[in-house]
């Protein structure tokens, strides 16, 4: 590239060289270097006086600096530095000559006036130079030279934009060579000073679809569609079309429909026709099928003439409601009306005229499952009571929103409706493990399943003297079927001391629903004491669910045993004091004791029994009676007088003066070393004892209040670990009902295998070697008067039960009943 000595800098260049020589140096370009420095003279033509064409004296060698110095005298030409100098030497020449060829050629002119004389000369250096610089380049091999001003010692800085570019040269310095094709001097479209092309490719580009020129512009497809980039080759739509070559409408537009060719601003209709018509978009107007009528089209022409959810039709009457709804089959007044199919049964989601034939699960799309929607059927108050194991929010695809989903099927033809044999069962309604039912309102006709089954509620709450808790279990399903399902008890902060999983009438778990049967409650047993403490919990889980049957979310519950001695009397807090009490006692003399009822938390004692005894040393006893309030346990064997007659008479009475205060007078009838005591009885129950051999020897299994003997194990556990070779002893104070006078009672023990029964000290029944049965024995008591009474139990091997059982008068007079808690009571001994 080269570039002519303005005029002000040649002015100076003949000066400094003494007239009539213009300095012209090269650069390359290439490498950044000075290459040579060229003085070209000028001479007048001998005929004008005009400046002759420039003659080239001599040619300076190159200096690897970018700082320009005269040449001359160095005596290198410049083959010594650009090759192809030194092939023009040897052939003759040199490049001063070839300069002055050409300037003695701009001479041969002819004459002409001397103002033209000296454009021409001015013209003729120019192209000396011009051609000098050219020649050198060709001969040097360089890419490209520029004249530079030797004045300068800094280069002046490059445009960014150069124009015009040669074809295939981009960038500051236009390269004339690039390895490969790449972006360079990135920047915005349309803009001169920063062109946005590729190394190597034509600066003006083909756009897809272009045409023109139309008025020096190029355009994609048409003059209304888009503007081509020549430099990206790239289209620039205009708004409302789109496509590589802004060939389409843009969705927002559409073909105009006369031939012009533009895409017009689309006029929408309503709902875009809902699918079924063609919209107009000039006007905005929707075309409707054949079978939909309506702005948008939404509404079908069945059901707007016969039912809205009417689907197919005739002139006449509609042929096809939607699911969920059916046609009477009759020529009635509501022939063409579409009814739902929860009139055959509230789960029913597709029938026919007859009735139901495909049922589903009412709680998947229910206000409870998914919130409420405009048509919502209202849940019926059954479906109120299911419980959800999560809740999940509107319009969730979660997996778990389907677990809970009840398989429900459409009952035979003819099958009696489901809410008409529906029942509830009760047990231990006459403390026997019998069930007894009752019906039961579901909302169920035709839908229905094998069963879902759950707990009423995930917690349950019970005081400790309840004695027992009725625990219910629920079957979904209307009871379609026979089922059954099994629980068992899970202890928490409870022990086999606190509670037992079943009645004591029973030890079966697992629960048999009939056909119909939809619920079942039974009890379990909260073995009540007189210790102060702690709330407790326990559990119960439902297992191993049969015929078809599932387990509910709410497979567990928790019961919560609230104490009740914090505010009743207690034995801990109550004392005696006498005379009785500290010395021995004189059969025949009558001891007097002061007892003080007390309460754990001081509160006011409500009515208490308490109970005077003797204690004879010359008796055993396993264990001290008394010590801390531990249960005495009597050996009746070796106390022969103790079955004849009672030792002591004794009456408590309240002291009306004094709340909470009693006075006691006891009188021995048998001489001997005796001790009075003080113990206070409450109607909890007997005290049970169990023994995991036939015995009733070694540790004890366990121990327990049981509120009274009536138990029914057929072949399960009696202890924790045994059903056979076990025994138990229960023991206490049993309470006669408040009848006149002496009167003759008989009691009874019905049992398998072994038993035995002391009541007062006397034996009444001895079937300890033989089976028991059912066993029975008189005697004549005081009503409302408390006497000891003592039940020994031995199991070998079957079928296990014990019941103790009374009745008033002798055997036969009345028909026996087992003992109720009230009459049974615990003895605790006062300090």
């Amino acid at each position: 590239y080269t570039h002519p000595v303005s005029e002000a800098r040649q002015s100076a260049a003949e000066r400094r060289d003494g007239g009539g020589r213009v300095a012209c140096w090269l650069m390359h370009l290439r490498h950044g270097v000075c290459v040579s420095t060229v003085m070209v003279e000028r001479a007048p033509c001998a005929d004008t006086g005009a400046a002759a064409p420039p003659m080239a004296s001599r040619v300076g060698r190159r200096r690897p600096s970018s700082t320009l110095v005269d040449g001359g005298g160095a005596g290198v030409g410049l083959a010594a530095s650009v090759p192809g100098v030194a092939e023009m030497g040897a052939g003759g020449s040199t490049f001063a000559d070839a300069v002055a060829s050409r300037g003695a050629a701009g001479c041969r002119g002819g004459r002409r006036t001397a103002a033209r004389s000296r454009v021409s000369a001015s013209a003729a250096s120019a192209i000396v130079a011009v051609a000098s610089v050219a020649l050198v380049m060709l001969l040097g091999g360089a890419s490209a030279f520029r004249i530079h001003d030797p004045q300068q010692t800094v280069l002046p800085v490059t445009p960014a934009f150069f124009w015009p570019h040669h074809p295939g040269f981009v960038g500051r310095s236009l390269e004339a060579r690039n390895p490969q094709r790449r972006r360079v001097n990135e920047g915005s479209q349309f803009t001169l000073t920063q062109p946005n092309l590729v190394s190597g490719v034509l600066p003006r580009q083909q756009c897809p679809g272009m045409v023109g020129p139309v008025k020096k512009m190029f355009y994609c497809t048409s003059i209304h569609a888009g503007y081509c980039d020549r430099r990206s080759g790239a289209c620039m739509c205009t708004y409302g079309y789109r496509g590589d070559a802004c060939e389409h409408c843009a969705f927002t537009h559409y073909r105009d429909p006369t031939g012009t060719g533009k895409c017009l601003p689309k006029k929408l209709c309503p709902n875009d026709c809902s699918g079924a018509g063609k919209c107009d978009y000039a006007t905005g107007v929707c075309a409707c099928d054949v079978h939909r009528v309506g702005a948008d089209c939404a509404t079908f022409f069945c059901a707007e003439k016969f039912d809205p959810r009417c689907k197919a039709c005739d002139a006449n009457h509609c042929s096809l409601c939607s699911d969920g709804f059916f046609i009477e089959d009759n020529d009635g007044p509501d022939r063409d009306t579409c009814k739902p199919c929860t009139l055959w049964d509230p789960r029913c989601i597709f029938c026919d005229s007859s009735q139901c034939l495909v049922c589903g699960d009412p709680l998947l799309s229910s206000i409870r499952r998914s919130g409420a929607r405009r048509d919502d059927t209202p849940l019926e108050f059954d479906e109120w009571t299911r419980e959800l194991a999560i809740a999940l929010p509107f319009g969730t695809q979660s997996r778990y929103a389907f677990e809970e989903a009840e398989p429900f099927v459409a009952t035979p033809p003819g099958t009696p409706p489901l809410r008409e044999t529906s029942q509830t069962c009760a047990q231990g309604l006459h403390n026997d493990w019998t069930f007894e039912c009752s019906p039961l309102p579901i909302s169920h006709v035709q839908c229905g399943h094998a069963g879902t089954f759950s707990f009423s509620s995930p917690t349950f709450s019970v005081w400790e003297n309840a004695t027992a808790f009725r625990m219910g279990i629920q079957r979904t399903g209307g009871g379609m079927g026979r089922a059954s399902v099994a629980y068992y008890l899970q202890h928490v902060t409870t022990t086999w001391d606190d509670v037992t999983a079943t009645a004591p009438y029973t030890s079966e778990q697992v629960m048999v629903f009939d056909e119909g049967v939809v619920e079942k409650t039974f009890l379990v047993m909260i073995n009540d004491d007189t210790t102060v403490e702690n709330n407790e919990t326990f559990g119960l889980v439902l297992q191993n669910p049969t015929d078809g049957a599932v387990l509910g979310p709410q497979r567990q519950t928790f019961i919560t045993i609230h104490d009740d001695d914090l505010y009743r009397v207690n034995h801990l807090f109550s004392d005696a004091v006498g005379q009785g009490l500290e010395e021995k006692n004189i059969a025949g003399e009558v001891s007097t004791v002061t007892i003080r009822a007390g309460t754990p938390d001081g509160s006011d004692p409500a009515p208490a029994r308490f109970y005077v005894d003797l204690v004879d040393p010359r008796a055993e006893y396993a264990g001290t009676l008394g010590a801390n309030g531990t249960w005495g346990e009597f050996d009746y064997s070796i106390h022969p007088q103790r079955r004849q007659t009672a030792p002591l008479l004794f009456t408590v009475a309240p002291d009306d003066e004094n709340p909470g205060q009693y006075s006691a007078e006891a009188r021995p009838l048998v001489q001997g070393d005796y001790a009075l005591v003080v113990q206070l009885c409450t109607p909890k129950g007997l005290l049970g004892e169990y023994f995991d051999n036939a015995y009733l020897t070694g540790t004890r299994g366990f121990y327990r209040v049981d509120y009274v003997v009536n138990f029914t194990w057929f072949e399960g556990r009696i202890t924790e670990l045994g059903t056979d070779y076990v025994s138990a002893r229960y023991t206490g104070k049993v309470l006669m009902p408040p009848l006149s006078g002496n009167r003759l009672y008989t009691f009874y023990v019905d049992a398998n295998d072994n038993c035995r029964l002391w009541v007062n000290y006397e034996l009444l029944i001895d079937r300890w070697s033989t089976p028991c049965g059912r066993s029975h024995g008189t005697i004549r008591l005081s009503g409302d008067t408390l006497y000891d009474i003592r039940l020994e139990y031995r199991e070998r091997t079957g079928l296990a039960h014990v019941q103790l059982l009374w009745s008033v008068g002798t055997h036969g007079a009345n028909e026996p009943e087992v003992i109720e808690t009230q009459y049974l009571h615990v003895p605790r001994h006062v300090q």
